[in-house]
C-alpha cells in the first residue's frame, strides 16, 4: 500500500475517527483507528469496500 491515509473532513481535532486508504492496484482497502494507529489496520477486499461505500448515502 503506497497511498496515504485519508481522514474525513468531518473529523474533529481530537482524532476520534477512522482513516482509510485504498491500495494502488485498488484490490483492497484498509481502515485504522486514528487514536490507536499502532494497533494496525483492518484490510478489506475491493468488492467489500465498494459495497460499503455504495451504502453510505443511504445511512
Amino acid at each position: 500500500m503506497d497511498r496515504q491515509w485519508r481522514k474525513s473532513s468531518y473529523s474533529g481535532v481530537r482524532n476520534e475517527c477512522v482513516e482509510a486508504r485504498v491500495s494502488d492496484t485498488e484490490t483492497s482497502a484498509q481502515l485504522r483507528d486514528t487514536r490507536h494507529r499502532d494497533h494496525g489496520p483492518l484490510t478489506f477486499p475491493h468488492h467489500e469496500w465498494a459495497a460499503f461505500v455504495a451504502e453510505l448515502p443511504s445511512l
